[in-house]
């Protein structure tokens, strides 16, 4: 792996619509929206059946009428197959196959293909996003706002334009870049014009008395006749390796915020991230070195327990022996499996090394 390969972690849209729809169900019914109650039952359809959430809904016609207007705007934007699968989830089916069916569906909306499922949905987290927490003059809003002030400040130095919480630059990349998208690797070659998105993304946390800011970094790498996306949340979506996000975190709140904004849009327009500056984030989704070893050691042990069975079964067709030689094949499997085991380390060491 190049030094060049940049290797993100996964950002689809509906990161932003579970932390969203996860937010809502919680919220005091005061302060939520018409248009959100409107959406409510959509909401708890798709957390209900999720199973990385544990919000369930028993009101059965709650979740009918969520399931109805999942299959209006499913067809909405063209994608026919929910209508099929939308019985199943009222079924005798176990959970988990019903979890399962969703999380395929979720998966193939999240194409740019039926970008246009999104339209409302990335409306009312942008709006949201716009708000704030909090009481209109107790101190934690007017904390929020002076730090708001500050990074919005930070980040139009830097040549971004656009309305609290999301801006964009328009430019072009400054060197060729090979980059991971949804498990995909691409090249995009120097000078391909760009649209590069910075967004504030503000959240509560747990106790939810303090507002935690991460920066969602996206940019789209231009087609011919194709608009720029109107949010960074479209950057989101599949799109053969023309668009791209990453969310980021601050791991020191106390870090310079110009230093962090400058990470962000470092992030956004695909520049490689020094060691200080990667040290500076809270990893998320990384894959730690040693339990990779641990895997590879087991993978190894593994390959040549079956390797020396399949030679031992041969070796006593042949010879009505289970011995090679002097030395037992006991023997012969725990070195064998230790040299794969060994071997794969290796091989995932220099890999490792080279992503740092």
């Amino acid at each position: 792996m190049s030094k060049n390969v940049l290797n993100f972690d996964a950002v689809t849209p509906w990161t932003f619509v579970f932390q969203y729809a996860g937010n809502l169900v919680r919220r005091d019914k005061k302060s939520i929206s018409a248009k959100e109650e409107q959406m409510f039952p959509l909401f708890s359809f798709i957390l209900h059946f999720c199973s990385e959430s544990d919000y369930e809904q028993k009101d059965e016609e709650v979740l009918e009428c969520g399931a109805a207007q999942f299959a209006e705007m499913c067809s909405a934007c063209g994608y026919e197959k929910f209508e099929k699968y939308r019985p199943v989830f009222f079924s005798d089916a176990i959970f988990q196959r019903k979890a399962k069916l969703l999380k395929a569906v979720l998966y193939e909306l999240g194409s740019v293909r039926f970008k246009s499922f999104f339209n409302g949905l990335f409306d009312l987290i942008a709006q949201r996003g716009a708000s704030g927490f909090g009481d209109e003059n107790d101190a934690r809003v007017l904390s929020d706002q002076h730090k708001r002030e500050l990074t919005e400040k930070a980040i139009r130095s830097l040549g971004y334009t656009g309305d609290w919480p999301e801006f964009h630059k328009d430019g072009k990349l400054s060197g060729t870049r090979t980059f991971a998208s949804y498990g995909q690797l691409y090249t995009v070659t120097k000078g391909s014009p760009a649209r590069f998105f910075i967004r504030v993304d503000e959240s509560e946390d747990e106790t939810g008395k303090k507002t935690v800011s991460g920066f969602l970094c996206s940019a789209y790498i231009k087609r011919k006749r194709e608009a720029y996306p109107e949010h960074a949340f479209e950057c989101t979506l599949r799109d053969g390796g023309h668009r791209y996000s990453r969310l980021i975190y601050p791991a020191d709140e106390s870090a310079s915020l110009d230093f962090i904004v400058r990470i962000a849009a470092k992030t956004a327009e695909l520049e490689n991230l020094d060691k200080a500056e990667k040290g500076s984030l809270i990893k998320t989704g990384s894959f730690s070195f040693p339990k990779a070893a641990a895997m590879f050691v087991i993978l190894g042990v593994l390959f040549g327990t079956l390797f020396t069975t399949a030679m031992m079964l041969f070796d006593y067709l042949e010879s009505g022996s289970a011995e090679a030689g002097n030395v037992s094949w006991l023997t012969v499997g725990v070195s064998t499996g230790a040299a794969f085991g060994l071997m794969f380390v290796i091989a995932y060491a220099v890999i490792y090394r080279l992503k740092k």
